[in-house]
């Protein structure tokens, strides 16, 4: 796999994990990285040669334990995050894809904080900007169902 050019966004894969309940699965981010305090969907940054789908199974292992069904993620939608210039940061891609199958019980391992969230409770919680429009997006497309 070629790497991207320089003026391309890196992409990010994210999950809305969902449970039996119909929660999803949320993330605050820990002190000490970017949007540290506010909340998203897990999952992080692709690596060269991965697929999203992989880099997403992968980064959720790492950060949750749980083991995706990588053949029922299903792609929810994207957003832009424009560069942050005080840190030089490039624009990152943020590909969120939706997951009710997945094996094991989730526990923050990388620091931060999870819970399970009912749908109508995501919007009030202090989301990061691109997960917010992220949110609007999945819960949208879970009213129309």
């Amino acid at each position: 796999m070629t790497s991207l050019p320089k003026d391309r966004p890196l992409p990010v894969a994210a999950a809305a994990i969902s449970d039996d309940r119909g929660r999803y699965l949320m993330h605050r981010r820990p002190a000490g990285k970017a949007n540290a305090g506010l909340w998203e969907f897990p999952g992080g940054k692709v690596e060269p040669g991965e697929t999203v789908e992989q880099a997403l199974c992968r980064e959720i292992m790492e950060e949750t334990g749980l083991a995706l069904a990588a053949d029922s993620l299903e792609p929810v939608g994207f957003a832009l995050i424009s560069p942050d210039t005080a840190r030089a940061r490039p624009q990152l891609l943020l590909l969120l894809f939706s997951c009710q199958r997945y094996t094991g019980i989730a526990e923050p391992r990388e620091g931060g904080t999870l819970r399970w969230c009912d749908p109508a409770a995501i919007p009030q919680l202090d989301l990061a900007p691109a997960d917010r429009t992220l949110a609007a997006d999945l819960l949208r497309r879970a009213r129309q169902r």
